[in-house]
């Protein structure tokens, strides 16, 4: 009762992936009862947002490591969608997890990486965004800056004020 089901078409795949949201609104792992293995990437349950409206930041010229903004919205509160550019920059290309760093409360967060690539590029902040997000105070309609700190191998997230 008041969870939520969401269903993405792969068009290139003819599948559907299913992702189910607990009251609190963020992803609830569900188990598998087909004969695909539970580490099988077609039995990963991971949730899609809408458009990527990301900007990279500039203009700052204080920094030359690679980093992005996004104004947190309602369809991100679950996921974060990382530009491509940022991506390779930060070498994340085939890794599966990162570590966000929140430096006003110094803390320290694992983040799952959903590789969603094929047809075309997608790389998301998947699992632990949203107890990141959440643990950390980050609000809808703040601005956000995602700054790949290479010294310390984390990313960084920070209020854009």
């Amino acid at each position: 009762m008041g969870e939520v089901l969401g269903f993405w078409f792969n068009i290139g795949e003819s599948t559907f992936d299913v992702s189910v949201y607990g009251i609190s609104g963020c992803e609830r792992e569900i188990s598998s009862r087909n004969t695909l293995s539970e580490d099988s990437d077609a039995n990963k349950k991971q949730p899609r947002t809408g458009g990527n409206s990301q900007t990279e930041a500039g203009g700052s010229g204080s920094t030359t490591n690679p980093q992005f903004q996004v104004v947190l919205t309602k369809s991100r509160k679950l996921r974060i969608s990382v530009r491509k550019a940022f991506a390779e920059a930060a070498d994340l290309i085939g890794k599966r997890a990162v570590v966000l760093e929140y430096p006003p409360k110094n803390r320290y967060w694992p983040v799952v990486l959903d590789d969603r690539s094929i047809p075309h590029f997608r790389l998301d902040f998947a699992g632990g965004w949203c107890q990141f997000r959440r643990e950390n105070g980050l609000r809808v309609g703040k601005t956000y800056s995602f700054e790949f700190n290479p010294t310390k191998n984390v990313i960084q997230v920070k209020e854009k004020k």
